[in-house]
């Protein structure tokens, strides 16, 4: 009979402080600027905020002079950092069971970013999205969890194995072969969204170590832990904005048949939470027209008709109603600046 423990949702970290290490950099003040926890790399008891983890990628990186640092870490790392959604992963039926379980139970790991699969060109996309609209810095945290889960389809299709696609949201960086290496050529950047593209045929590829009742008892140690979780109604209704915000005009109704709901129904849940879907909408309209102006080379004018403004005067004067400065001053005053060895 088995038995598992769920206890630890995340794995020893270690090998952050040898990466750095190889690059001559003390992890403890990377940690301490990035307000996190030095213990928290070197203990399983110790969770980690995906807003620090974010800016712990960002400022190694940096530190280091190291464009891809994150996607360095993530090939030390593994998945195995989910824990024992790693090992449900492993024991699913096929390669869409083993994503499709990821995605049902990754708001268990972090509640910083979600994971979406959408059916498209003959296979599934891969969505994944920041929902902590204070991380600034994204780019090291994008390619680490890109990777991770890149490393682990390889290990279940075959080390041959790359994306049909690979879509990011940020400016292309000078130095593309290590993208390539890992997503394949087929990479496209100042996009919507942040995916990766799996085939029909690799989806339905059996997993060797699948085990229906190893799968169930997973489940239900993790059922307890999905109850308590902040998955509020919300956060499923700004999960499903965000995932289609930037591909369609998105109304209350949308979204209501997206998640299974009729209008009424999800107005009322909201009503309960006090909340309205235009509040929602326009956080998530913000939060995107920011990283947008922040990571991608787009104008503000393709901004704007990207979010479904009808002209770009509407746009900016949302976006200053809200912030209190223009487009065009946000950008001034929060464009990241990469150092030249980055680019």
């Amino acid at each position: 009979r088995h038995t598992i423990s769920v206890s630890a949702f995340l794995l020893n970290r270690s090998s952050d402080l040898e990466l750095l290490k190889n690059y001559k950099q003390d992890a403890g003040v990377i940690a301490k600027i990035s307000q996190l926890p030095l213990e928290a790399l070197l203990s399983n008891d110790v969770r980690i905020l995906g807003k620090c983890y974010s800016e712990f990628l960002e400022n190694s990186a940096r530190a280091c002079n190291e464009r891809y640092f994150g996607l360095k870490l993530a090939q030390q790392h593994g998945l195995q950092i989910l824990g024992p959604m790693w090992l449900l992963m492993r024991k699913s039926k096929n390669v869409g069971d083993a994503l499709k379980n990821l995605a049902e139970h990754f708001l268990l790991h972090t509640d910083c970013a979600a994971i979406i699969l959408e059916k498209e060109f003959n296979g599934i996309s891969f969505y994944y999205d920041v929902l902590d609209d204070t991380v600034v810095n994204e780019t090291q945290g994008i390619e680490y969890a890109f990777t991770l889960f890149c490393i682990e389809l390889k290990a279940l299709i075959g080390n041959h194995w790359k994306p049909t696609f690979a879509q990011f949201r940020y400016a292309a960086p000078t130095n593309l072969e290590p993208l390539k290496k890992m997503f394949g050529d087929n990479i496209s950047f100042n996009q919507t969204r942040y995916s990766f593209h799996i085939n029909q045929k690799d989806l339905e590829l059996p997993i060797l170590s699948s085990d229906a009742e190893f799968r169930h008892l997973i489940k239900n140690q993790l059922k307890p832990r999905i109850v308590n979780t902040s998955n509020s109604l919300s956060m499923q209704v700004e999960i499903a904005i965000r995932a289609i915000i930037s591909e369609q005009r998105c109304t209350l109704k949308d979204i209501a048949v997206t998640m299974g709901f009729n209008a009424r129904t999800l107005q009322r849940h909201l009503d309960a939470e006090r909340l309205s879907f235009k509040i929602l909408h326009d956080k998530i309209r913000l939060a995107e027209a920011k990283k947008y102006l922040i990571h991608s080379n787009l104008s503000v004018a393709s901004i704007a008709e990207l979010l479904h403004f009808s002209e770009t005067a509407a746009f900016t004067c949302f976006f200053k109603r809200t912030t209190g400065i223009t487009p065009r001053s946000f950008i001034k005053a929060n464009k990241i600046q990469t150092p030249v060895s980055f680019k």
